[in-house]
């Protein structure tokens, strides 16, 4: 892979990250507490991704996956709870 193919794939992460993260603000501001939905989707992610197995995977592997994987998610909730918070001002 070329330091170009690198670049562009990047920059496709961090716009479907973008995407995804104005997703759950839309969906979670019409709710009447957000704040505290995303505190409860902070919560049921962690339980879930700790959880998380890859079948097939050496097991130190595939921790290292479901950590990584959990860690990118709380950086995505944490984006949107950034949103949510900056829009209740």
């Amino acid at each position: 892979m070329t330091h170009e193919d690198q670049i562009r794939l990047e920059a496709r992460l961090a716009a479907i990250e973008y995407f995804v993260q104005r997703l759950y603000v839309a969906q979670l501001s019409a709710m009447p507490d957000p704040k505290g939905a995303v505190a409860f989707m902070q919560k049921q992610w962690s339980e879930g991704f700790s959880k998380q197995s890859f079948k097939g995977v050496d097991p130190v592997k595939a921790d290292l996956a479901a950590a990584e994987l959990q860690q990118q998610a709380e950086r995505i909730l944490e984006g949107v709870k950034e949103i949510i918070d900056r829009r209740a001002g």
